[in-house]
């Protein structure tokens, strides 16, 4: 495999750190040896069960009998080391060097993950994640063909993996239901696959007993690479071994539509579609019911021509394979405009219910009622420069930061000062958070380098805080949900602090934990509660979900970003990019995606409205200064019947709710509509956006 010599460097550095310092016990027991905080550590893994097969390696169960990871399963690949360098062995470094790409963060939601390897004289061992679901091959067996929309869930996970494979000049050359292994799936979780098994080393051309003696499912292996058909001279290996990898993934989808393969071990007819002479087998799709366009994606990832079957980006963007935009039917409405003093835009926070921002401009507070721009009260001090604000979980007090690291207190529907705790000295510039915990008896600030926990008397501010300072920059913070921790998105990776009880200082480095960032990236934030966090890069959206455990690449975006607020439910996050737009993005699940727009530019604050975002408010400077624009947004979610009923009752509010049914020809679908209705003279004013995700 010819990967360039940056990633080569790369790959090489990862195989080095990957390796596990390991002796064999006489029971066959591998014992594997490291350094904890300088002390000698053991862990004892013995083998359990045999799995399956990969390649020309055995696949074993493993589980830690001694050490940390007790109780810990295992899934470990065995392979006879090579005797030499010919055409023929398999090159296990090639092999390793490509499972470490895409073991790094960043893919570890689409790929089994690497644990590490190890070597003895005859044998190299590679341990990966193991999967307790198993394989996508053996849930066909057992369960029969899938419907279109799980099948079109699982091959959008297989394509995208596929493309961060394909974007390291590499391809997987295993793609098959068997090498699909499940994370998670139905019912009660959404279908999460992820891939193995990676033929990386495999020769780009392979004649038909080479894939037999690689242990090559021929059901699954393309025409050409057989040898049945030619690869056009002007093509590379890489890119053909590439397309070998969609014509795989177009006879994976259909095997998990009818369970059968499209040409199986028929070589000859095979041999007869690669140079025309036959059409391509759809008997079996149409005989299950298949509709046309997904007929069509399969043939087309199939086709017989390499020049013309599509790549993998083409792929994900075909018509059936795409995934409907969440925000596809909603829109958003100038809701109000409030012009404010200052020279800097203003931050925004809204009220519990919605129905209420708080504007905090430098030299005044607002509060304004979101759906008409009124004012309905507001304090100003020619003494202080505000700079952030936080509602208290019981909706009757805000809490007020200023730029001298000042606290204050004011009732939050009067606008009244109750007290003050500072100020504590000028503080650099950069952006200031405060937050309230969910019980309401905390209330943590940040600034920079320096973040505060407060613990209220009832309600009222202590004499002083307890402070932590250290060379970082925070992001974003949030309490836990139980509220035992502290979660402050750095500028280095999100750090998740314990409150020691009774609260008077912090546990500086016992029982704090770590998530690295997936990538380098300047835009991070944390969710409500605590565990879902959001990362960008200057290419990408990062979303780890606490269920999950990974990051996850979601979104692509075409200009950076310079921050990032997740809304109140953690459904949603609200980016603004470096020019100033602003866009919501769906965060609830994997196979769900949606972006939706709004017009206004030169945005700095943003602020999504509890419970359910029927409000956007957004902070801007323009060529009369500081102001805020409230958009309301209207929602249509496609939804069961009991999920809308759970939706309603999980936030106990008062909402503008109406359910309706829609026939559809295999059951009904309801639809929860949220928001007021749209006079029609206001819909010639309706200005909104929508983005292809």
């Amino acid at each position: 495999m010819a990967l360039d010599a940056m990633v080569a460097e790369e790959a090489a550095r990862l195989v080095e750190e990957t390796e596990l310092a390991v002796r064999i016990g006489p029971d066959e027991t591998v014992i594997h040896t490291h350094n904890e905080n300088g002390l000698p550590r053991e862990e004892h893994w013995k083998s359990e069960s045999y799995l399956g097969s990969g390649g020309l390696g055995l696949v074993f169960r493993e589980k830690c009998v001694v050490g940390k990871s007790f109780g810990y399963l295992r899934a470990v690949k065995e392979m006879p080391r090579p005797r030499a360098r010919n055409d023929n062995d398999v090159d296990v470094l090639k092999e390793l060097a490509g499972l470490a790409l895409i073991s790094q963060p960043e893919y570890e939601a689409i790929f089994v993950r690497l644990l590490g390897w190890y070597q003895t004289p005859s044998k190299v061992f590679v341990a990966m994640e193991y999967l307790p679901q198993g394989d996508l091959h053996a849930h066909l067996m057992d369960q029969g063909p899938m419907t279109e929309s799980q099948a079109k869930l699982i091959i959008r996970q297989v394509l995208r993996g596929l493309a961060y494979v394909h974007e390291h000049n590499m391809a997987h050359r295993g793609v098959k239901t068997s090498n699909i292994l499940i994370k998670t799936k139905p019912p009660g979780n959404e279908w999460w696959v992820k891939l193995a098994d990676f033929g990386i080393s495999k020769r780009p051309k392979r004649t038909l007993s080479m894939s037999v003696a690689a242990g090559d499912t021929l059901g699954f292996v393309a025409p050409e690479i057989l040898g049945l058909s030619a690869i056009p001279e002007d093509m590379t290996k890489q890119v053909a071994a590439q397309k070998g990898d969609i014509w795989a993934t177009g006879e994976t989808l259909h095997f998990m539509l009818t369970c059968s393969h499209s040409f199986g071990e028929n070589l000859e007819a095979l041999r007869e579609y690669s140079i025309d002479s036959r059409q391509f087998p759809n008997e079996r799709l149409l005989g299950q019911g298949v509709t046309g366009p997904c007929a069509a994606f399969v043939q087309e990832l199939m086709c017989s021509h390499l020049k013309l079957r599509p790549d993998v980006n083409q792929a994900l963007d075909h018509v059936w394979a795409r995934m409907p935009n969440h925000y596809s039917t909603s829109f958003s409405r100038l809701s109000c405009t409030v012009r404010c003093r200052g020279l800097e835009p203003p931050s925004v926070v809204f009220t519990n219910d919605g129905e209420r921002v708080l504007v905090v401009s430098p030299e005044k507070l607002y509060l304004v009622q979101s759906a008409t721009g009124n004012v309905v009260k507001s304090y100003e001090s020619a003494d202080r420069t505000f700079a952030a604000a936080a509602i208290s979980p019981d909706g009757k007090f805000a809490m007020v930061l200023e730029d001298t690291g000042r606290l204050s207190r004011f009732d939050a529907a009067k606008l009244k000062l109750l007290e003050e705790r500072g100020p504590f000295g000028k503080m650099p510039a950069g952006d200031c958070f405060v937050t309230y915990s969910h019980d309401g008896r905390y209330v943590a600030t940040a600034h920079a380098g320096n973040f505060v926990i407060w613990q209220l008397n009832g309600s009222a501010l202590p004499t002083a805080g307890t402070w932590r300072t250290g060379n970082f920059t925070v992001r974003s913070l949030q309490f836990t949900a139980d509220d035992k921790k502290i979660v402050l998105a750095l500028d280095r990776a999100v750090y998740i602090v314990p409150i020691v009880a009774g609260f008077s200082a912090y546990s500086n480095s016992r029982g704090e934990d770590v998530v690295n960032y997936p990538v380098l990236g300047s835009v991070s934030a944390i969710s409500p509660t605590g565990v879902d966090y959001m990362h960008c890069d200057e290419n990408y959206i990062y979303i780890w979900r606490d269920s999950a455990g990974c990051w996850r690449r979601q979104y692509y975006h075409s200009v950076p970003f310079q921050d990032a607020v997740f809304s109140a439910s953690g459904a949603t996050v609200a980016t603004m990019d470096a020019q100033g737009g602003v866009a919501l993005w769906r965060a609830m699940s994997m196979s769900e995606v949606g972006c939706l727009k709004f017009p206004e530019v030169s945005v700095s604050r943003v602020a999504v409205s509890p419970p359910l975002g029927k409000y956007i408010a957004m902070g801007l400077m323009d060529q009369k200064g500081p102001k805020v624009i409230v958009r309301e947004i209207f929602m249509s979610l496609a939804l069961s019947a009991p999920d809308a009923q759970r939706l309603i009752a999980s936030f106990n509010v008062a909402l503008d709710v109406s359910l309706r049914a829609s026939s559809k020809e295999r059951g009904w679908t309801w639809h929860l509509a949220i928001g007021a209705s749209i006079k029609a003279s206001d819909k010639k004013n309706n200005d909104h956006t929508f983005s292809k995700s």
